[in-house]
């Protein structure tokens, strides 16, 4: 420790030293920044510990670097995307069971380690509202489901906050995947990514969240996709000029961005066209001469008014959910969106798109200077 160096610096300088240790990587680059945990290839970004170490402060913060340490030291995202589920209830309990087993590696093998990850378990089930919960519904399966394999991966006891819902939901889980749930402690599986996923595919098949075709579902999916292929080739001669007038837009619509997987969720093709339509001039006109009249930009129109005010009640957001509640319904939001982020992806790039085309440039090759609007 320099002289100018304190305590806080000091402490985030020995969890990069730390979590570069355990992820057993070479050349991993640790920030801060943020208020969650975010690994990308060999790129760690841990939440900035607040000024005030606190013991529990410190605690989160050591099980924050932990969890992303054990993260590029035992997970294979390739390994994962290809024995994942295709429907969306499927991947958030596959995800989920992978984390548990994740985090289970580190925890059985190093005791402060697993305690520094039952702290920050426990914290994140007290932020997600699940002790004041009433309706079991309210919690996604894919949390109670990676809760109850925790258990008994690690032999640790479910967090304090979360007791009352595992209760309500155990014995159906463990009435449909109990044999299952029990396969997962098995440290060879654990060890195992590949292993570990057939067994969390069984487990979601036994909660019947599973794809229709069950286990060969990714291979009937890589049969029809082939299929799909050889068919283009004998009947897609005539629609060649027109693929072609489209240019390049088409080819990038069927490219995945950087991040993006196929999720099956929804016909992303529909979604776009969609958007198409919204972004259409016509039929922005067309809604706004609803409200508004053909010469007046500012006022409703005049066909448009309201029946009575009598019965209307205005109630100011404060008062309709307290900051815990809310931060709760958004973390839960949050979880129901994740396998629409990359159709949202999609759907940003070609919004992009549509607005660089708008752009006005204007160049004369025999002289230095030139117009370029990007407005």
């Amino acid at each position: 420790m320099t002289s100018k160096e304190t305590p806080l610096e000091l402490f985030k300088r020995a969890l990069v030293q730390t979590t570069r240790a355990l992820s057993a990587q070479d050349e991993v680059d640790v920030t801060f920044g943020g208020d969650r945990a975010v690994v990308t290839d060999k790129s760690v970004r841990l939440p900035n510990p607040i000024k005030e170490l606190s013991q529990e402060v410190a605690t989160l913060a050591r099980a924050h670097g932990d969890a992303a340490a054990l993260r590029l030291a035992h997970h294979d995202e390739f390994l994962h995307r290809k024995n994942q589920p295709q429907n969306g209830d499927g991947q958030q309990v596959f995800a989920a069971l992978e984390d548990a087993r994740i985090f289970a590696l580190g925890t059985n093998a190093l005791k402060g380690l697993g305690d520094n990850l039952s702290a920050l378990l426990e914290k994140e089930c007290i932020d997600k509202g699940y002790a004041r919960m009433e309706d079991r519904q309210d919690v996604p399966v894919a949390d109670i489901a990676a809760l109850v394999a925790r258990e008994r991966m690690t032999g640790r006891p479910i967090p304090e906050a979360a007791k009352k819902l595992v209760a309500e939901w155990r014995t159906e889980i463990e009435g449909k995947a109990g044999k299952s749930l029990d396969a997962l402690a098995d440290a060879a599986a654990l060890e195992d990514q590949d292993l570990f996923a057939k067994l969390a595919r069984q487990i979601i098949n036994d909660l019947d969240l599973g794809d229709d075709d069950g286990e060969d579902g990714d291979e009937a999916d890589n049969d029809e996709n082939e299929e799909d292929q050889d068919e283009p080739d004998q009947n897609d001669d005539d629609d060649q000029d027109d693929e072609n007038d489209d240019g390049n837009e088409s080819e990038d619509d069927n490219v995945p961005e950087h991040g993006e997987q196929n999720d099956g969720q929804m016909d992303v093709g529909e979604m776009l066209d969609d958007l198409d339509s919204n972004l259409d001039d016509s039929a922005n006109d067309d809604m706004e001469s609803m409200f508004y009249g053909p010469d007046d930009d500012t006022g409703l129109n005049d066909t448009y008014r309201s029946f009575t005010t009598q019965f209307d009640e205005t109630a100011p957001a404060e008062e309709l959910c307290d900051p815990e509640e809310l931060t709760r319904l958004r973390r839960l939001l949050d979880q129901q969106l994740e396998s629409l982020h990359s159709v949202v992806s999609r759907l940003a790039n070609k919004l992009q798109r549509k607005l660089l085309a708008q752009q006005n440039r204007a160049w004369s090759f025999d002289l230095d200077e030139g117009v370029l609007d990007a407005a």
